[in-house]
């Protein structure tokens, strides 16, 4: 198999992520059925992830209400929280999942 350019399948790949960017600029998200979603959601984010990961920590707390967010300081997105500090995780989860049950 050639490089990439030689597959006739790439030649269609161009106008297809232009056509799904377009969608996704055009889609109207429904901050008001995202407001009435009653379930927990456990976000974390690592403190040396780029800011962008936070704000969207804040956005998911100003539409969610049920939504815990947990920095873990020292870790990036490429090191997960999840693996970084698979302990502090399997407690949080368990804490949502408690607290479901109990509404």
């Amino acid at each position: 198999m050639g490089p990439p350019t030689d597959n006739p399948e790439m030649a269609k790949r161009p106008s297809g992520l232009r056509a799904f960017r377009r969608v996704l600029a055009s889609y109207q998200l429904d901050f008001d059925a995202l407001r009435s979603f009653a379930g927990p959601i456990y976000y974390s984010y690592g403190g040396l992830s780029n800011e962008r990961w936070e704000a969207m920590a804040e956005r998911l707390q100003r539409v969610l209400p049920r939504c815990t967010v947990e920095r873990y300081d020292g870790i990036h997105h490429l090191n997960t929280s999840h693996q970084a500090e698979p302990g502090r995780v399997a407690a949080a989860l368990d804490r949502l999942r408690s607290d479901a049950e109990s509404t």
